[in-house]
């Protein structure tokens, strides 16, 4: 395994045999737990070569404060995805114009008091679908204490369309699917631990934009599962 750090990354030595998948994961998790130095970009990738059968990984970190979750995987996408079109918009591009900033914010500003009273709603109701503002506190237990430095990464790799199409059968989304997959394994971990939490609950935050939009920003969202 060869790691190529790129302007600010920083990779830790790997722990196993270089084209083992736990030394991959390895090397990605230091990459992440790495902080990002408030005097750089707040960015950084890191390009790992020479893996088994002639792969190779790239570990991409992100600030949230640069792109949310669909702007990171646009970002990705541009690095690794041959079939998409040129933007053409040249690059770098020029400062622009204060006129044309001020009058950038305005439209702005204009646009968000004609949606304030949707989005006002929108908010409400995802707040209510997670246990409203003011939701009650979680049962205390083993997976809402403290953490320690010692992190571990693992892939759980399956087929998409029979775990799409089952959920289907359900009424249900993949999406959901994996939801379910993962309250009930911190289920069964509380009952190897001689716990039980009734129910576990999960809200994820979502976009409210499609994946290949330009524009920026989020939405919070609860697809919410018990």
């Amino acid at each position: 395994m060869i790691v190529t750090s790129i302007l600010i990354s920083t990779s830790g030595p790997c722990r196993a045999d270089p084209r083992d998948e736990r030394a991959l994961f390895d090397t990605a998790l230091s990459v992440i737990m790495e902080p990002l130095p408030r005097k750089a970009p707040l960015w950084s990738v890191v390009l790992i070569t020479e893996l088994a059968d002639g792969r190779a990984a790239v570990v991409v970190v992100l600030h949230h404060v640069l792109a949310d979750g669909l702007g990171g995987l646009n970002v990705l996408a541009a690095l690794v995805d041959p079939g998409l079109e040129p933007a053409g918009v040249p690059f770098p591009r020029p400062r622009p114009a204060l006129p044309i900033l001020a009058r950038d914010a305005l439209l702005k500003r204009l646009l968000g008091m004609r949606q304030a009273a949707s989005s006002w709603r929108s908010l409400r109701r995802m707040m209510l679908a997670g246990g409203g503002f003011r939701p009650d506190p979680a049962v205390p237990c083993s997976l809402v204490q403290p953490t320690s430095s010692r992190l571990g990464m693992t892939a759980i790799r399956l087929e998409r369309a029979p775990l799409a199409a089952e959920a289907h059968r359900k009424g249900a989304t993949a999406n959901d699917a994996v939801l379910l997959a993962v309250g009930a394994a911190l289920h069964q971990m509380l009952l190897n631990r001689g716990k039980s939490v009734e129910p576990i609950a999960i809200t994820v935050p979502v976009s409210g934009r499609k994946l290949r939009a330009r524009t920026r920003g989020g939405r919070s969202g609860d697809p919410h599962a018990r």
